[in-house]
């Protein structure tokens, strides 16, 4: 059940992030991190069906730190508002900024 969510969520996330309002430069960000999402499940999948439970486990976290991207991009969102930064940019960086950097913090 939970590979059919992430595919309907990953699958719907990359025409959402083409058709975006967002700038130029953080649609691109939004695309990549649905791809990267229906890519990491192809892999958990592959992992589990070849019996290797260890790297299945790690592909799942790195799942979840993509996932997680959608909670830090709104902390992003509203620290460039609170600091008056401007808003694109901040918004174009913490577009792929992220997704990248929590699936990271877990590699050795």
């Amino acid at each position: 059940m939970t590979a059919v969510c992430v595919v309907i969520g990953g699958a719907t996330a990359l025409p959402v992030a083409l058709a975006s309002e967002a700038t130029v430069a953080a649609r691109p960000g939004l695309f990549m991190q649905g791809l990267a999402w229906l890519a990491l499940l192809v892999a958990a999948i592959a992992a589990i069906r070849r019996g290797n439970r260890a790297l299945h486990a790690r592909i799942m976290v790195a799942m979840v730190c993509v996932v997680s991207g959608a909670i830090w991009l709104r902390l992003v969102t509203a620290g460039a508002v609170e600091f008056n930064l401007p808003f694109d940019a901040a918004y174009a960086v913490g577009a792929w900024a992220c997704w990248i950097v929590p699936s990271q913090s877990h590699v050795r």
